[in-house]
């Protein structure tokens, strides 16, 4: 399958990524979407996490090492006050 090019990539991968999570495509579907092989990727990327670990090293971009109960791949937006409720938002 050719690469399909991103419009908006910031916001098509939120998308691909709850399209993940919610089980509407599977993870091998995502990687074949951006003309790569799934088998070659996943075992690079365990390839990747194997040396990590080898040489006890933690990277931020690393969902493994981020807290279960934080979405590991969506960024949240800032909270800002609002100034006339005094709130954050």
């Amino acid at each position: 399958m050719p690469k399909l090019l991103m419009i908006d990539p910031t916001k098509e991968i939120e998308a691909q990524i709850t399209a993940i999570r919610g089980g509407l495509k599977t993870l091998s579907e995502a990687i074949r979407e951006q003309g790569n092989d799934p088998e070659k990727q996943l075992e690079e990327m365990a390839k990747d996490n194997g040396l990590l670990d080898q040489y006890k090293l933690k990277l931020d971009s690393d969902p493994r090492n981020s807290p279960a109960n934080v979405n590991q791949a969506v960024p949240t937006k800032p909270r800002v006050e609002n100034k006339k409720f005094k709130t954050l938002v």
